[in-house]
């Protein structure tokens, strides 16, 4: 199975996702494309990187699908 299915079917879920540069993302997946993965951060600012989405933290901001390197579900680390 690829990330863009991994992701997709984890939709709405708490996941910890870490990027090639070791760097973890955690919060909820709020949508996937062909390209990206869209997180929804646990409060603070998204991941350090500034997206604030749509609506506020509305789907969250983006991570490019070829950077993942990791991915945990939420229930694992909460």
């Amino acid at each position: 199975m690829n990330y863009y299915e991994l992701c997709n079917r984890h939709i709405g879920r708490h996941v910890c996702i870490t990027d090639v540069h070791g760097r973890k993302h955690t919060g909820v997946i709020t949508r996937v494309t062909n390209k990206h993965v869209w997180i929804r951060p646990h409060g603070g600012h998204g991941g350090g990187y500034g997206y604030w989405g749509w609506g506020g933290w509305g789907w969250g901001y983006p991570l490019a699908l070829g950077l993942i390197g990791g991915f945990a579900l939420g229930a694992l680390f909460f």
